[in-house]
């Protein structure tokens, strides 16, 4: 009589081959994320959204808002009775000016076996680089059963098993047109056997390229393992397509070695929230390491919902903003919020009298200006602002929309064309940087028109 470990083993190497996009390893090495999934798996150099955590750590200080993801995988539907389903939780949340931090719950589970991944990353921008580095706890265990309850394998080490691996990544984004990405995953290549075998997980590199623009990215990634399946070394080439032919509408597509993806994402807009709605669906295709790949699927379906809002760390307390004010510029502010314009312009005038150097000063009276519409008052005062804080994207950010408003005030093509450059510059600062992207297409749609 077979032993129940073999058995087990083979029944555990069975549920697995179904579980990765390369079909001879571990769940543990198939990462999640709706939106990566829709471009076939090319997003090491994009990698902008809470799961670059598992793709590249570097890319999550590109993102400059709190997002939160939630999402459920319903994997290899109708494959057989063993149901096999992934849930995953993400977050970012920006810390100063220039790092951001990540976290990713995974849970992979089945009838027989489960997978949990807890990943806690950080990442820093310094110039056009990004590093990031992630830690993950890994914790693989089998279900209790009359099998398991019986089995020597099991009574000696039981039921769980833990490891622990460490990721790296690099981005380079040039002037938000090109970005390269390189990523390292499991570099102490853990050993996650429950018993005296090894089971290790090998060292995974990967390499992007992005091409991005208002409305396109396009990516191409080249993923190598350090093990060979079937003789051949493991090497992965995927490409993604990421389109959003509306302005809450994107489609994807994507393929590599082992499957076709598609996906979709709707995205609903007010001034303090974004909620956007994920799909994807990948199919998996004969492949050159598999001998008998899955055709009796209706492949795999992806969803997610993701929010994204103001920095989490400030909103909590955790982190204060960098941005304090003085107690006369508060003063100004409340008269300004009770509508005594004047006495608000009094006040700020007053400080920049005393210290022509407070920025702070010079942005607080053109938006006031802005609002009263004394435009050219106005744009002396945030130019002053933007000389003290050229890198300041909010500052930029607004004298865009002063020059947006001017435009559709008087009808002059100009004021559009300033707008646009302004817009520009904001996004280049920081590509999430409130509506922006979305500004920019409207001021391409206003310069059509002349």
């Amino acid at each position: 009589m077979i032993r129940f470990r073999r058995i087990s083993h083979f029944l555990f190497i069975g549920l697995l081959l179904c579980l990765s996009a390369t079909p001879a390893f571990s769940a543990f090495l198939g990462r999640t994320g709706v939106r990566p999934s829709g471009m076939g798996g090319a997003f090491a150099a994009l990698a902008d959204e809470p799961s670059a955590v598992m793709w590249n750590p570097a890319g999550l200080a590109q993102v400059r808002q709190t997002e939160i993801a939630t999402a459920h995988d319903f994997l290899y539907t109708r494959l057989g009775e063993d149901k096999l389903g992934r849930t995953y939780i993400g977050c970012i949340s920006p810390v100063m000016e220039s790092g951001a931090f990540g976290l990713n719950l995974i849970r992979l589970q089945s009838i027989l076996y489960t997978e949990s991944t807890i990943a806690v990353s950080y990442s820093q921008r310094l110039g056009p680089l990004y590093f990031g580095l992630s830690a993950k706890g890994l914790f693989a265990s089998f279900a209790e059963n009359e099998y398991t309850r019986i089995d020597p394998l099991f009574q000696a080490k039981g039921l769980l098993t833990k490891g622990f691996s460490i990721d790296l990544g690099l981005l380079l984004n040039v002037r938000d047109v090109l970005s390269l990405g390189v990523s390292a995953q499991n570099i102490n290549q853990p050993n996650m056997a429950l018993g005296e075998e090894e089971s290790v997980l090998p060292l995974e590199l990967n390499a992007g390229i992005a091409l991005k623009s208002l409305k396109v990215n396009s990516c191409f990634d080249f993923t190598f393992r350090n093990d060979k399946i079937m003789g051949k070394r493991d090497i992965n080439l995927r490409f993604g397509l990421e389109t959003w032919p509306l302005n809450d509408v994107g489609l994807r597509a994507g393929v590599n070695l082992y499957e076709l993806a598609a996906g979709a994402s709707y995205r609903f807009k007010s001034q303090e929230v974004e909620l956007q709605l994920d799909y994807a669906f990948r199919y998996p295709m004969p492949s050159r390491f598999v001998q008998a790949p899955i055709t009796n699927t209706m492949g795999s379906h992806q969803f997610s919902l993701s929010l994204r809002f103001e920095n989490l760390l400030r909103l909590m307390g955790v982190v204060r903003k960098s941005r304090k004010l003085d107690p006369a510029l508060r003063k100004a502010l409340s008269y300004q919020e009770a509508e005594d314009y004047k006495a608000a312009i009094a006040i700020y005038r007053r400080v920049l009298q005393q210290n022509d150097t407070n920025q702070e000063a010079h942005f607080l009276l053109a938006n006031l200006y802005t609002k009263l519409k004394r435009y050219e008052e106005a744009i002396v005062h945030y130019k002053r602002a933007i000389e003290l804080a050229p890198d300041e994207p909010r500052f930029h950010y607004a004298l865009g929309r002063l020059y947006e408003q001017y435009g559709d005030d008087t009808g002059d093509e100009k004021w559009y064309n300033k707008a646009f450059i302004e817009f520009a510059k904001t996004r280049m600062l920081d590509i999430n940087y409130k509506d922006v992207s979305y500004r920019l297409e409207k001021i391409r749609s206003q310069k059509r028109r002349f």
